[in-house]
């Protein structure tokens, strides 16, 4: 877990990443758009197909 401070201290982002069978490519990185101080966004991550929900502390 990263505690990134692009939004604010300890916002948080998620960075996503796709396998293309060889290496890992970086593809995004999610932040809260309302991202606050400690909000940590990035807590916890759960994945279903094309879906992710992430939450914060």
């Amino acid at each position: 877990m990263l505690a990134d401070d692009a939004k604010a201290e300890k916002a948080g982002a998620v960075y996503v990443y796709e396998f293309d069978g060889k290496h890992w490519q970086h593809q995004a990185k999610l932040m809260a758009q309302d991202g606050a101080d400690t909000d940590i966004f990035d807590v916890r991550v759960a994945l279903f197909g094309y879906t992710a929900l992430i939450s914060t502390r």
